[in-house]
């Protein structure tokens, strides 16, 4: 397996599918000697060139020849406005289709937005992990790597540390005490929903019934029966509220399925979200609509915990559903990444899903909700705009889930806190996260397929 070990979020299975032949007509060559990645590269071009949103824009003049690699000439085909077409190796597909990784396990991220905190903290930990066994849990903040203060490592040399097989970790637990410890990272199966809890009146006085809250980490179709357990956790909830910070998407049909559970009674049949393809493949244009579960909670309305990692599937949950409830949807925390739209996942060779060189994503279609609404670039803007708590684990004392109780007791979004920690004004590595790659994805129409 591949060492995964930077801290961006771990993303969600992929849904494997079969395509049809170009457009074009455009036959793949064969082979040659002067340029052995020749089939590869025409088989990028086919594709670009027919299935891609903007395909009539795309670069005509690229000489494939002068290309050492197809990764570059994948990304040279892209427009100017695509930032969310992305590729990938056969084997960081197959781990994503499994869940299983090779990693110590947790997400280091910055509490910069509204704090102005450059600690570098912990955002979550995975259970069974390398870090989990070592007590670690969101809160903690990362101070030394083998015995270097991290304010003093850059960036690059701080993601190459942290791409070792064993590290020793000093960190501040929640109440402030030093722990040091060396660990190494390890092969583990990640889960998609990574705490599940019924708050209740007594956990949270003022509330005026018990209220669900799920992390839910990637729409990953290996881990669909976690959702079934949840939400038969959550049966008799007055409320949700579905933790999306570090979900950047994964595959439609799991999307469609947890929307079955969170819908109203009022939403079954109605559309939760169309695509739009290019002019090429209008007759693919679709509407996909609610199927209600029979064990769905009672739901009038939705709050969802929002971040710039909030991404591409879990935004058709937020704006597909907010005309379909009659309370709406409430946003808390940052605005969304900003992914209106999905991919086909276009493996080579042609047709190859169990062990492909390398698999393909380009943008193929954009999403809207059933009033029409969708082109969301610049991202979905919260209704509470606040900083991602960083400084406490997951429960009550959060102040993003903390925020959504005060509203459902009291009617309004409470001020955003200043805690009680000791800012690092001076930062060391400033994490840059990854864009979320978990993308969206749905089958192409019944009955076509790359011919041979």
């Amino acid at each position: 397996m591949n060492k995964i070990r930077y801290f961006a979020p771990l993303f969600s299975a992929m849904l494997a599918v079969s395509f049809s032949c170009s457009k074009s007509g455009e036959d793949i060559p064969d082979p040659d000697t002067t340029d052995p990645l020749k089939v590869e590269k025409a088989y990028v071009k086919s594709i670009m060139n027919d299935y891609y949103f903007w395909y009539s824009e795309v670069p005509q003049n690229l000489v494939a020849a002068s290309y050492d690699d197809v990764e570059s000439y994948f990304y040279d085909f892209l427009v100017d406005e695509d930032h969310w077409s992305w590729m990938m190796t056969g084997k960081e597909y197959l781990e994503m289709q499994t869940g299983v990784y090779e990693t110590y396990g947790f997400n280091l991220k910055q509490a910069i937005e509204i704090y102005d905190d450059y600690g570098v903290r912990v955002s979550y930990v995975y259970p069974g992990s390398p870090m989990a066994e070592q007590g670690v849990t969101r809160g903690f903040e990362l101070t030394h790597l083998n015995g270097t203060a991290v304010e003093t490592i850059d960036n690059k040399t701080f993601n190459e540390v942290l791409s070792n097989s064993a590290n020793s970790f000093t960190f501040l637990n929640l109440e402030g005490q030093s722990v040091t410890f060396t660990t190494s990272a390890r092969e583990i199966q990640t889960v998609s929903v990574l705490k599940n809890e019924v708050i209740t009146p007594a956990m949270y006085p003022g509330l005026p019934h018990n209220v669900g809250y799920m992390v839910y980490m990637s729409f990953t179709e290996s881990m669909q029966d976690e959702l079934d357990a949840a939400f038969s956790a959550l049966a008799g909830v007055g409320d949700l509220v579905l933790d999306l910070r570090y979900n950047g998407g994964g595959d439609m049909a799991v999307l469609e399925y947890m929307a079955g559970y969170l819908a109203p009674a009022s939403a079954n049949n109605r559309v939760l979200y169309k695509t739009v393809h290019n002019d090429r493949y209008r007759s693919w244009n679709a509407s996909h609509s609610i199927s209600r579960n029979a064990q769905a909670l009672n739901l009038s309305r939705l709050f969802v915990l929002t971040s710039d990692g909030t991404a591409s599937a879990s935004e058709v949950i937020i704006n597909g559903m907010n005309p379909l409830f009659p309370g709406g949807v409430f946003c808390i925390g940052d605005t969304t990444y900003g992914k209106p739209n999905g991919m086909y996942v276009l493996p080579y060779p042609k047709n190859n899903y169990k062990n492909p060189d390398y698999v393909y994503l380009p943008i193929c279609f954009f999403n809207e909700n059933e009033n029409g609404e969708g082109n969301y670039t610049n991202g979905l803007i919260p209704d509470s705009n606040r900083g991602d708590d960083l400084f406490h684990n997951f429960g009550v004392e959060e102040d993003n889930l903390k925020a959504a109780l005060y509203y459902i007791a009291h009617g309004s979004f409470p001020a955003v806190p200043r805690p009680s920690v000791s800012f690092k004004s001076q930062p060391g590595a400033i994490l840059k996260q990854e864009a979320p790659r978990g993308g969206f994805y749905t089958m192409l129409p019944e009955g076509f397929s790359l011919s041979e």
